[in-house]
């Protein structure tokens, strides 16, 4: 997933922002997985962030499952978020 257009602080010249990624079990809308990374922990610092991540899949029960990825730029305090369903068999 590609960014772009984030804010940039003017003191550090670097954007800020935070990627939560999440699994969603699609049954019951409960979140199985979710880790939350900040951008300058991904080497970004222009106004454009490429996420590229694995997520483990090893615990997951066989279903139907949600992915979402979620960016939070805390400078122009602006949130997108994309989601696809996949599914463990």
């Amino acid at each position: 997933m590609q960014v772009y257009n984030l804010g940039i602080d003017e003191a550090s010249k670097s954007n800020l922002a935070t990627v939560t990624y999440q699994i969603i079990d699609s049954s019951n809308n409960t979140v199985v997985f979710e880790k939350q990374l900040d951008s300058k922990d991904l080497g970004a610092h222009s106004d454009q962030l490429t996420v590229e991540k694995s997520l483990p899949m090893a615990g997951l029960q066989p279903g139907k499952y949600r992915v979402t990825i979620k960016i939070n730029d805390t400078i122009s305090k602006q949130e997108i978020a994309q989601s696809a369903p996949f599914v463990v068999e």
